[in-house]
C-alpha cells in the first residue's frame, strides 16, 4: 500500500492519538487573538496535525474522511497565510511607518546640524549617521515585504506574490537613487544594480507565472539589459541568471522550445565564462560550512541548466545531444 512520507519509516500513531492530537493544535489556534503572528502559527500547526489525520485515514481505505482532513489542512494553510499577511501588513501601516517618521526625523535632525557644522571631523561623523539610517530604513521595507513574499508563494498566492514582488522593485530603485544621491563608492552601486536586476527577474518570473507574457519578456530583457552593462569582472553580475530565466519561461510558460532551447544555452555559456567571478565568491567566504553551501549551491545550478536543457533536446527528439547533456550533469 502507498505510504505517506510522514508513516513511510515509523509506526503508525493510533487514530484517537492523531485526534486529540489535532482538537489540542486548533483549541490552542482559536485561543489565539486573530491577525497575529501566534494565530498564523498556531494555524499551520493545526493544519499539519490535520494532515497526519488525512494521511492516517487514507492507509485506512477511510477515503471520504481522508478528503475531509486534507481539506481542512488546506483551508488552516489558507488560515494562516492570511493571518501572517493580516499582522505584516498592519505592521507596515503602523509600527512600520512610526519607525520611518523616528528615522526620518533623525536623518532632519542631523541633516541641519550638517549644514552648519564647521568642524571637518563632526561633519563627517553626521554623514556616517545619516547614510547608516537611510540604509535602516530601506532594509526595514524589504523585510517586511520579503517576510510577505514568503508566504504569498508558500500559500500559491501568485496574484499577491506580484504585487509583493513590485513593491520590493521599487524599493530597490528607490535605494538605487538614494546611493547615487548620496555619492556611494562605485562597487556599492554596481552590486545594487545587480540587486534591482534581481527584483526584476522576480517580477517578471510572477508575470510569467500568470501568463502576462508580454509583460515578463519587457522585464526580464530590462534585468538582462541591466546585467549585460555591470562589469565582466563584478561577482554579482550573474547573467547566467536571467538567460535561464528566460529559457523556463520559454520551455514550461510559453512552450517555445527553439527559444528555450536558445536561452539555456546561452545561460550556460555565460556561467561556464563567469568561473573566475564564481571562484572569487567562494574565495571571499571566511566560514568552511559557507564555502561547502557556496560550492553546492554552483555545482546545483550548473547541474540544473545541464538537465534542463537535455530534458528539452530530448523532447524534440535529439538523443545524442540529451544524453551528452545528462552525462555532464550527472
Amino acid at each position: 500500500m502507498c505510504q505517506s512520507p510522514l508513516f513511510a519509516q515509523q509506526s503508525t500513531p493510533p487514530i484517537t492519538e492523531l485526534r486529540a492530537e489535532f482538537q489540542k493544535l486548533d483549541a490552542a489556534r482559536k485561543s489565539q487573538k486573530a491577525n497575529t503572528k501566534e494565530r498564523a502559527e498556531a494555524a499551520i500547526k493545526a493544519a499539519q496535525a490535520a494532515s497526519n489525520l488525512g494521511w492516517r485515514t487514507f492507509e485506512d481505505s477511510a477515503f471520504d474522511e481522508a478528503t475531509t482532513w486534507f481539506s481542512r489542512s488546506a483551508e488552516l494553510k489558507k488560515e494562516s497565510f492570511e493571518q501572517t499577511r493580516a499582522y505584516l501588513e498592519e505592521y507596515e501601516k503602523t509600527e512600520g511607518i512610526a519607525l520611518e517618521e523616528k528615522f526620518g526625523a533623525r536623518i532632519k535632525e542631523w541633516n541641519s546640524q550638517l549644514a552648519t557644522e564647521k568642524d571637518e571631523a563632526k561633519k563627517r561623523e553626521l554623514i556616517l549617521g545619516i547614510d547608516a539610517l537611510s540604509k535602516m530604513q530601506f532594509i526595514g521595507r524589504y523585510t517586511t515585504v520579503s517576510e510577505l513574499q514568503q508566504a504569498a508563494s508558500k500559500a500559491n498566492e501568485w496574484a499577491l506574490l506580484l504585487k509583493y514582488n513590485k513593491q520590493e522593485l521599487e524599493i530597490r530603485y528607490l535605494e538605487l537613487e538614494y546611493l547615487k544621491r548620496s555619492k556611494a563608492p562605485e562597487n556599492e552601486l554596481l552590486r545594487k544594480r545587480a540587486e534591482v536586476a534581481k527584483s526584476l527577474e522576480r517580477v517578471a518570473s510572477s508575470q510569467a507565472r500568470q501568463a502576462l507574457f508580454e509583460d515578463a519578456e519587457k522585464n526580464f530583457q530590462q534585468a538582462l539589459a541591466i546585467r549585460k552593462a555591470l562589469p565582466e569582472t563584478l561577482p554579482e553580475r550573474n547573467l547566467y541568471e536571467t538567460l535561464d530565466d528566460l529559457g523556463y519561461m520559454y520551455l514550461n510558460n510559453i512552450g517555445d522550445y527553439t527559444k528555450a532551447r536558445e536561452y539555456y544555452q546561452q545561460a550556460l555559456a555565460a556561467f561556464e565564462k563567469n568561473a573566475p567571478q564564481r571562484a572569487q565568491v567562494l574565495e571571499s567566504e571566511k566560514s568552511a560550512d559557507n564555502k561547502d553551501i557556496v560550492r553546492a549551491t554552483q555545482a546545483l545550478s550548473y547541474s540544473s541548466m545541464l538537465s534542463n536543457l537535455g530534458s528539452l533536446v530530448q523532447e524534440t527528439g535529439d538523443y545524442k545531444a540529451a544524453s551528452e547533456y545528462f552525462a555532464r550533469a550527472a
